[in-house]
C-alpha cells in the first residue's frame, strides 16, 4: 500500500492505523517529498518503507509507486505555489496517468472533494480547492475508464485538526473589545447555525482500510467520511470557550467583507 502524504494528516492517519493492526494486510510504503524530515525518520524507525515521491516529477512518481497493489492519493492545494487549482490538478493527473498504466494496481483510494460551484448552481465559484479536486474525478472518469473502475473516491468531512492546521480560518483569535477587555473572537464565513460534519482525521485510516477490504464493492464509488452528528459553528466555539475557560464571540463575515 503506497500512501501519499504519509507525513501529513490524512496519509499519516492511514500509516498509523495499518501499523497498529496485529496483522496488517499490506506492507506500507510511505511516500513523501521530504524523506529526511523528522516525521519521515520516525516512520522509518517504526519499520516503514519511506520513499521519496515528488508530485511534480514523473520519474520520481513512477519509482515510488512501482509494484504497488493499492494506493492512497491525496494532494495538498495549500502547498502549491499558485493561487488557483491548476498546479494541484496537474499533480493529481500526473499520478493517475501513471497508475492507469500500472500492471499491479488493484485498488486506488483518492481523497477528493465535491464541486462547490456545481452544488451551488454556479453561485460560489471561488472555492477552488474543492472544485479543482472534483474536476480531476470528472477527468478520470472520462479519460481512464479502466482505472476509474478500480478507484474509490473518499470525501473527508471537516476534520477537527484543521483548528490547529489553519487557525486563521478555523479558530478564534484574541482581540480587545470596545471596553478594553480581551476576548476570543471567531471571524468566519460560516453562519452561527451552519452545521459541520466534524470528524477526527485519525478515522481516515479506518475508512481507508474498510474501503480496501470492501474491494470491488467500493470501486467506482464516491464515499463520504462524516460524523454521526452535526455541530453548528457557534456550538463549536461555545464548547471550545468552556473547555479552555475563555470568553468567546462569534462573528459572521459577509461575502462583501
Amino acid at each position: 500500500l503506497a500512501v501519499f502524504g504519509a507525513t501529513g494528516h490524512q496519509g499519516g492517519a492511514i500509516v498509523s492505523h495499518f501499523l497498529s493492526l496485529p496483522n496488517p494486510p499490506y506492507t506500507i510504503r510511505a511516500l513523501t517529498r521530504s524523506p529526511t524530515s523528522q516525521k519521515a525518520r520516525r516512520l522509518a524507525d517504526a519499520g516503514v518503507d519511506v520513499v521519496h515521491a515528488d508530485l511534480d516529477h514523473v520519474d520520481s512518481l513512477k519509482r515510488s509507486m512501482q509494484g504497488a497493489e493499492a494506493v492512497f492519493l491525496v494532494t495538498d492545494f495549500f502547498s502549491c505555489p499558485d493561487p488557483g487549482a491548476e498546479h494541484e490538478v496537474a499533480q493529481a493527473k500526473r499520478v493517475l496517468d501513471i497508475l492507469a498504466a500500472s500492471r499491479t494496481l488493484k485498488h486506488l483510494v483518492y481523497s477528493s472533494l465535491p464541486s462547490i460551484s456545481a452544488a451551488s448552481s454556479g453561485r460560489y465559484r471561488s472555492v477552488v480547492h474543492f472544485d479543482g479536486k472534483a474536476s480531476v474525478v470528472d477527468w478520470l472518469q472520462q479519460t481512464h475508464e479502466e482505472l476509474w473502475g478500480k478507484t474509490t473516491v473518499l470525501w473527508v468531512g471537516t476534520y477537527m485538526q484543521l483548528w490547529m492546521q489553519f487557525p486563521h480560518v478555523f479558530a478564534p483569535r484574541k482581540v480587545v473589545n470596545g471596553g478594553g477587555e480581551e476576548i476570543w473572537q471567531w471571524n468566519t464565513v460560516f453562519y452561527p447555525h451552519t452545521k459541520l460534519p466534524l470528524v477526527d482525521v485519525k478515522d481516515v485510516g479506518v475508512a481507508a482500510r474498510t474501503i480496501l477490504e470492501g474491494g470491488e464493492e467500493c470501486m467506482g464509488q464516491t464515499l463520504s467520511l462524516v460524523a454521526p452528528e452535526l455541530v453548528t459553528a457557534e456550538e463549536q466555539l461555545r464548547v471550545w470557550g468552556e473547555v479552555v475557560g475563555k470568553d468567546v464571540v462569534f462573528r459572521h463575515v459577509s461575502e462583501e467583507e
